[in-house]
């Protein structure tokens, strides 16, 4: 092989590492783009994501406090649910003591009237 031979054959070896060089940049700046791309692609989702973790917190939040909501008024209604039972309790406790006041006043009234008819009978036996 003559110099020259060799030296179009590195020219040619030269070249082609050169085309397949360039060839190579250009996918690693398509990839690079590509990635850029999906990145931006994937930031945007990531906003989107993002809010929809936030909304989804907020309900979290809002959820909780319903439920301390509903038990305040769970405790509520048992404490009046109480109070109605006590208030029976106790119109039960007047109901009773309203008969006990009216057999109070008809045994009152019946001894009255023994106690006259005994002072009656004694005055009798004290003037005969």
């Amino acid at each position: 092989m003559s110099a020259e031979a060799a030296a179009v054959t590195d020219a040619d070896r030269l070249a082609k590492l050169w085309d397949a060089y360039r060839a190579q940049e250009g996918e690693l700046q398509e990839a690079l783009a590509r990635i850029e791309r999906l990145t931006a692609e994937v930031e945007g989702r990531g906003g989107v994501v993002a809010q929809r973790e936030r909304d989804l917190v907020a309900k979290d939040q809002e959820i909780r406090r319903l439920h301390d909501v509903i038990e305040e008024k769970d405790r509520r209604i048992a404490e009046l649910a109480q109070v109605e039972s006590d208030v029976a309790a106790v119109q039960a406790y007047k109901d009773r003591i309203a008969e006990l006041e009216a057999a109070y006043s008809r045994e009152k009234e019946r001894l009255a009237k023994l106690f006259l008819l005994y002072e009656s009978a004694r005055s009798g036996q004290d003037s005969g």
